[in-house]
């Protein structure tokens, strides 16, 4: 819950940071005052002033240009999408698997993956796809069945 302040304090912080800017603003006259000194002891040597002060801009990166990348290949090694190793696998039990053992079993059938997160795929896969009815609690069967 955010802290609630008097009108009083917050009077008070405002007083103050007026009087920080006064300060602020007086410190910048006089810097500025000894800068225009500075200058015209360089115009008296015959130099240049430079035009912009203050800090130097970045110069704005240059892109290159990359060669487009080919589509990725999403289970066309082996002419089958995720879903239907899932749906061959879940084929086989029909009192359904836990997610776990649907990953291991879409492995051992020959998906190709070099996910590193491939359990959670599966898992994914069976909770938003209607083709899979939950059982229970990570267990998992076709939905046809």
């Amino acid at each position: 819950m955010p802290r609630v302040r008097s009108i009083v304090a917050i009077r008070k912080e405002l007083a103050a940071k007026e009087r920080q800017l006064e300060k602020l603003q007086a410190r910048r006259g006089a810097v500025a005052a000894k800068l225009e000194a500075v200058d015209r002891q360089i115009h008296a040597l015959g130099g240049e002033v430079p035009a912009r002060v203050g800090r130097p801009r970045k110069k704005p990166a240059v892109r290159v240009a990359r060669a487009p990348r080919a589509p990725r290949a999403r289970g066309a090694r082996v002419g089958k999408p995720l879903t239907e190793f899932i749906k061959e696998v879940l084929a086989k039990a029909p009192a359904g698997m836990k997610a776990k053992s649907v990953t291991a079993a879409v492995l051992k059938a020959g998906y190709p993956t070099k996910d590193r997160n491939f359990g959670q795929t599966v898992a994914k896969t069976l909770a938003k796809n209607p083709a899979f009815r939950r059982v229970r609690r990570g267990v998992y069967k076709s939905a046809g069945k």
